[in-house]
């Protein structure tokens, strides 16, 4: 999998999840601009292990999972919660900052991460995963 960079600093990904069977998903990711963008729902949860920063799939707590046709890294605890989230999930759109923002890319992690209370602020609900 191959992030597109983003077209300015208000720029945001969505995530669609796309059902697979019973508990398994595909995304699909599109860029939207904060300002003009789709109603999303947006998942706050706890990344569990530091170690997902390094992005290894040596961690047991990363998981792969399809994402516009090529394989994304994304935490396990959140690859666990998707089947409880596609159950609850009313807007079409999802914001989940591991898998929205480019985790390997410095420059727009802290672009992003200036705009999350905006994002958190614009979500038609937030969702909280606990595990």
């Amino acid at each position: 999998f191959e992030y597109q960079p983003l077209e300015t600093s208000r720029t945001i990904r969505l995530l669609k999840l796309i059902p697979r069977g019973p508990a398994e998903f595909r995304l699909v990711m599109s860029h939207h601009s904060l300002d003009n963008c789709p109603p999303f729902e947006a998942m706050s949860y706890t990344w569990s292990d530091p170690t997902y920063r390094s992005m290894s799939l040596d961690s047991p707590s990363v998981s792969e999972i399809d994402c516009n046709g090529g394989r994304c890294e994304i935490p396990a605890n959140l690859m666990q919660a998707l089947p409880a989230i596609a159950r609850v999930q009313k807007a079409e759109y999802l914001w989940a900052d591991a898998v929205c923002i480019h985790q390997k890319d410095e420059d727009e992690k802290s672009v992003q991460v200036l705009l999350m209370g905006d994002i958190y602020s614009q979500a038609s609900r937030v969702i909280i995963w606990l595990g």
